[in-house]
């Protein structure tokens, strides 16, 4: 069984890969993963396997995500390739997301345009062994409530680390929701709004999802709000109690 789960807290992030590429037993698998995914939304996305000669990159894999130029696409892009990615770390692999190269082909046979592409490859480059590898916000500065779900969020890989949300939960008889409100950071927020951090928050939610089927909780009724100065996702959750004490108090990095 897959554990996507324990690869959030060991994942690295890799810039050097081995030339040698993967069989084709081992792609066949990144493929199969991929087409499993179930999409956050429904929305037009297409993704391509291709080798290095067409990226003229580094690594002897890429994905190329390609899709309509919306929110919400954007955030199903990041949702969807995050799980891969996690799904190439836990196979022993390396991988990389990279949002400012770009293939050959910018636009896929059906006419959408390309998006972002993550590298993947065989690599030397150790797992984080420490959470305090992961160099992120406090916990306590993205989330209101320090929790399992909150840990996991916290780790998500964003674009230039900028980490640009803010976690809300409500728990109570009338409704189970998590609410996460981008809020930028800094002057990134001008370079970084209009794609990369919207395809952030799509890899924030598939860090919340796989921590609630790790808990045996599921994630329903998803909401994404788009306005002209923001945008936000509301998730409703279910069968999973929201704790009101830190759950990992022996990782005082997640909650000082």
């Amino acid at each position: 069984m897959i554990d996507l789960y324990s690869t959030i807290f060991k994942r690295r992030s890799v810039r050097k890969f081995e030339t040698e590429p993967l069989g084709k037993e081992e792609i066949d698998e990144v493929i199969a993963y991929l087409d499993s995914i179930k999409p956050l939304i429904n929305k037009k996305t297409e993704f391509r396997l291709v080798d290095e000669e067409v990226v003229s990159g580094k690594a002897p894999h890429y994905i190329l995500a390609y899709c309509e130029a919306n929110t919400s696409a954007y955030i199903n892009v990041g949702y969807i390739l995050q799980h891969v990615d996690l799904f190439i770390q836990s196979k022993g692999w390396g991988s990389c997301w990279l949002g400012n190269t770009k293939p050959s082909t910018e636009k896929d046979q059906k006419g959408l345009p390309f998006c972002i592409m993550l590298a993947f490859g065989r690599t030397t480059v150790p797992l984080r062994k420490e959470l305090d590898e992961f160099h992120r916000l406090p916990l306590a500065t993205i989330s209101d409530n320090a929790n399992d779900v909150a840990a996991a969020a916290r780790l998500a890989p964003s674009a230039v680390n900028s980490q640009p949300w803010r976690i809300k939960f409500v728990d109570d008889e009338a409704s189970r929701q998590i609410n996460i409100n981008y809020v930028g950071r800094g002057a990134l927020k001008f370079l970084l709004k209009k794609k990369l951090n919207k395809i952030d928050l799509g890899i924030l939610v598939a860090h919340i999802v796989i921590t609630l089927e790790h808990f045996d909780a599921e994630a329903t009724n998803i909401k994404i709000t788009d306005i002209m100065t923001s945008f936000s996702i509301a998730l409703t959750y279910s069968n999973w109690q929201l704790p009101k004490l830190p759950t990992r108090p022996a990782d005082p990095i997640l909650f000082k």
